[in-house]
């Protein structure tokens, strides 16, 4: 019999500890029931807003590497202009001096028909002339010289 005593005296424990706290188990599985839907909703929204700002700097990255891109491709984009810029004035200057230099021998060869000077000297000044612009000229120009 001492089990016995024993289970009443658990039984009358467990009755008391349930008057006090007023406690039922269909009254606990109906708080833990209203706790589970907010606490879920919790849950989810810490997920989301994680993903979200996962999201949001995986955007930001990809974003900041667009632009990057654009930049460098803008910088090449300019120095291209300038350096056809540059090639473009070199080719005008070129271009200039070599007509300079057409009209100065075809003026020479005129002025020296007329005076009668004599052949050797006309030569000589128009190699000197030639001779000059070889140097300051490229090599598409000098043949056509």
């Amino acid at each position: 019999m001492p089990s016995k005593r024993k289970s009443t005296r658990m039984d009358r424990s467990i009755r008391a500890f349930r008057r006090i706290s007023g406690l039922r188990l269909a009254d606990l599985l109906k708080f833990i029931s209203s706790l589970l839907l907010p606490l879920s909703f919790g849950v989810f929204t810490i997920i989301i807003t994680f993903q979200q700002q996962s999201a949001a700097k995986q955007q930001r990255d990809e974003d900041r590497n667009a632009s990057q891109l654009q930049r460098d491709e803008d910088r090449n984009a300019s120095q291209l202009q300038r350096q056809q810029e540059r090639d473009l004035d070199e080719q005008r200057y070129r271009n200039k001096i070599f007509d300079v230099y057409i009209k100065e021998m075809g003026q020479l060869l005129k002025e020296n028909h007329r005076a009668m000077i004599s052949k050797e000297f006309m030569a000589t000044l128009s190699r000197v002339n030639t001779l000059n612009i070889f140097r300051q000229l490229d090599g598409q120009r000098n043949i056509r010289i």
